[in-house]
Parts: C-alpha cells; sequence; structure tokens
C-alpha cells in the first residue's frame, strides 16, 4: 500500500510539473522595445509565463481583454506582473500585488526592467 502510494504521488507531481511545460512551448510572437528598436521575441524558446513589467504609469488592469470591461485597479510604471498568454492586443497577466488575474493591453508590457 505505501508503495502503491509512493507512486501514485510520483505521478502526480511528475504530472504537475510537466503540464506548466507543455504549457509553455507555446508559440507565440511578441514585439519587445530594445533600445528603440524592434526585436520579435519568440516565447516558444523563452516559455510561458514569464516576468513582465508594466512601462506606463496609470495603466489598466481590466477584468477581460476589453477596453469597456470592469477596471481591477491601476498599474504604476514598474510593476511586476506574471504574463501568462495573449490575446489579440492584451495580456493575461497576474498582479503579484493583489494576487488577481485580469488583463493589461499589449504595449503596456515590457519583459525587461523599465
Amino acid at each position: 500500500m505505501k508503495k502503491q502510494l509512493f507512486v501514485l504521488s510520483l505521478v502526480v507531481c511528475v504530472v504537475l510539473t510537466i503540464s506548466p511545460i507543455t504549457y509553455a512551448k507555446s508559440s507565440v510572437n511578441v514585439m519587445k522595445q530594445t533600445n528603440d528598436v524592434q526585436a520579435v521575441m519568440n516565447l516558444q524558446n523563452e516559455g510561458l509565463p514569464a516576468p513582465g513589467y508594466i512601462k506606463g504609469d496609470n495603466v489598466p488592469f481590466k477584468s477581460r481583454a476589453n477596453d469597456s470591461s470592469v477596471t481591477l485597479g491601476i498599474f504604476e510604471f514598474g510593476e511586476e506582473v506574471v504574463v501568462n498568454y495573449f490575446t489579440g492586443n492584451w495580456v493575461s497577466v497576474y498582479r503579484i500585488e493583489t494576487g488577481q488575474y485580469g488583463y493589461v493591453n499589449k504595449r503596456y508590457i515590457s519583459f525587461g526592467a523599465v
């Protein structure tokens, strides 16, 4: 019985470890501002989720990926977030400061410290 429990625990750990890695392998191209030069960053190599930073003041944190959705809060310049995925002009993010999930327009996301 103990051996079966150990094997089951091991399988669960492996599945939980592989699932985010598989999710992170999705190929998404993102425009990244680097020294005033547009460079394409292929997140298939970088992986998602990934750390990101807000590059604007008073940036709305939205409940859905559109301008008319409820505003959950306001980001300040340089606030760190976790980038989950991209949908059109919007980015799904996890706001570390409040523990909330929501959306921000992709023009306000930087993948390097701002």
